[in-house]
């Protein structure tokens, strides 16, 4: 059965809004290390399952204990991460659980979108929540591929996200699976 993991911990919590603002370099948790500018370049996860290609110009910070990274300008947040998969699991069920969890942290709060998309470079669903009581819009996205989901999810108040569109595109646009994805990926698909 899913539970709740870091990137729910640290995305999913309409009511800790203001704890995503990284900008002034404030810490959200003893479990994140110290947020750091970051020049352009790829990034790759401790566990070598996924790159990214953070924004020039945003904090980024990386969970200790998983493989999740926050990248991080003003008030937006973008969290990228993988998480094993339960046998019986479908990214369909992924996406139903982190509605429910939504709708149990902001029962005011409506499903504004839903439907499929690409995440990872491999086809998967999404929704995105809107918060009134923080006026903070959640986005989550996920993939299954090798075994593994790939989660991308966006926080941000609804009146800037418009200001990073392009900036959090190109970020999707460059998530992909690591090294240790394609490894993993070998032995599943010789066994198909």
């Amino acid at each position: 059965m899913m539970g709740m993991n870091q990137v729910d911990r640290a995305t999913l919590l309409p009511a800790c809004a203001a704890s995503w603002n990284l900008s002034n370099g404030k810490r959200f948790g003893s479990k994140y290390l110290p947020a750091r500018r970051i020049p352009r370049r790829t990034y790759q996860s401790s566990d070598g399952y996924f790159v990214v290609e953070p924004p020039l110009g945003w904090l980024q910070r990386r969970h200790d204990t998983s493989n999740e990274v926050t990248f991080a300008k003003g008030k937006i947040s973008v969290s990228i991460a993988t998480v094993n998969r339960d046998p019986g699991d479908s990214v369909e069920k992924f996406i139903e659980f982190k509605k429910s969890m939504m709708r149990h942290l902001c029962p005011a709060g409506k499903i504004w979108e839903e439907g499929r998309t690409m995440v990872a470079g491999a086809p998967g669903a999404f929704f995105t929540f809107y918060c009134p009581n923080s006026h903070t819009c959640i986005h989550v996205a996920a993939s299954l591929n090798c075994g593994r989901f790939f989660v991308f999810k966006i926080g941000a108040p609804n009146e800037e996200s418009p200001a990073a569109e392009a900036e959090i595109a190109r970020i999707a646009q460059s998530f992909k699976p690591g090294e240790a994805s394609m490894e993993e990926c070998e032995p599943l698909q010789r066994a198909s």
